[in-house]
């Protein structure tokens, strides 16, 4: 599972904040990141996405929230080729445990490991959203 997290997990940072996603998809060399819209919503200018390699790469378009959730999709263009986060087309079932990855918050750095946890929160968008992110 840790492998797992530091393998589809990135850094989406700017000048001034950062946060964290998950890569959902891959269609050729553009990928889809799931994360949080609060993460790109307020803040003007670029957003570099920093992959587990610690390679930088320039954010696609706009980000697109989903729905009126505090979840949104950005994008980024590699040639490299990066694992994508699996997703079931299940629902959750309550109270199954979901895990969510994250980089540690108050790093600032490039390339840093992802930690995995539990969370309950997931558990509200798995049944609607995640297969909204196919379309």
């Amino acid at each position: 599972m840790e492998n797992l997290a530091r393998q589809t997990t990135v850094r989406i940072q700017t000048a001034k904040s950062s946060g964290s996603g998950t890569i959902v998809r891959r269609q050729g060399q553009t990928y889809r990141v799931l994360t949080n819209w609060h993460v790109v919503a307020i803040v003007r200018g670029d957003r570099t996405i920093v992959t587990g390699d610690g390679l930088l790469h320039g954010r696609l378009g706009v980000p697109r929230r989903l729905e009126d959730t505090d979840l949104a999709i950005v994008e980024f263009r590699s040639a490299i080729e990066y694992k994508v986060a699996p997703i079931s087309p299940e629902p959750a079932a309550v109270p199954e445990p979901l895990r969510s990855a994250r980089v540690p918050c108050g790093y600032t750095g490039v390339g840093c490991s992802a930690g995995v946890r539990r969370t309950a929160a997931a558990q509200i968008f798995a049944s609607r959203l995640w297969l909204g992110l196919y379309k």
